[in-house]
């Protein structure tokens, strides 16, 4: 059996075996949240399309997933 986590949280590291985890970019998507949330402060009349963004991820290979 393999496990995999999503977060790569400390317990992903500190757990043993170490639990192989998704790794996001935690920084980057506050900020393009906060891109947004200072546009729709800005405008709030102003018309909305939906958009999709994909953050690249990284897959963390531990322990749990020889």
């Amino acid at each position: 059996i393999q496990v995999i986590g999503y977060d790569d949280n400390n317990f992903a590291r500190m757990h043993t075996p170490a639990l192989s985890t998704i790794r996001q970019d935690k920084r980057l998507i506050a900020e393009l949240c906060a891109k947004y949330l200072f546009e729709l402060i800005q405008q709030p009349n102003a018309p909305r399309k939906q958009t999709i963004i994909k953050v690249p991820v990284t897959l963390m290979i531990r322990e749990s997933c020889p």
